[in-house]
């Protein structure tokens, strides 16, 4: 997946497996996003301070990591529906996030599910 222009809303093209270290990083205007299933990796720092996307993010099924950072300073995402698939979860991941207490309730609950 080459380097991204950043705009108000992303699609990820269908057939990517791997979203880069900071491709998106401090992109302020970016509103909506939307991964495309079949996503594997979402790298460190992928989505990074981009303090304008909002709304509920759902991260595909099929991705099994999600790097340090990678959407930390995204605090205006109001719901977040993890992969059933996830096994790596990187470090402040979602700091800054406004629903981080529930955030990691579920993931807890989750990761000792028997």
């Amino acid at each position: 997946f080459s380097i991204p222009q950043c705009g108000s809303s992303v699609e990820i093209p269908s057939g990517t497996t791997s979203i880069n270290e900071n491709a998106y990083s401090e992109c302020a205007e970016l509103v909506d996003l939307t991964l495309p299933d079949g996503l594997l990796t979402i790298s460190k720092k992928a989505f990074y301070n981009c303090v304008s996307l909002k709304g509920a993010l759902k991260i595909p099924d099929s991705v099994t990591t999600i790097g340090d950072y990678a959407f930390a300073g995204c605090g205006n995402i109001t719901s977040l529906i993890l992969s059933k698939q996830l096994q790596t979860l990187g470090i402040y991941s979602f700091s800054e996030y406004k629903l981080y207490g529930l955030f990691c309730i579920i993931l807890i609950l989750r990761m000792y599910k028997p």
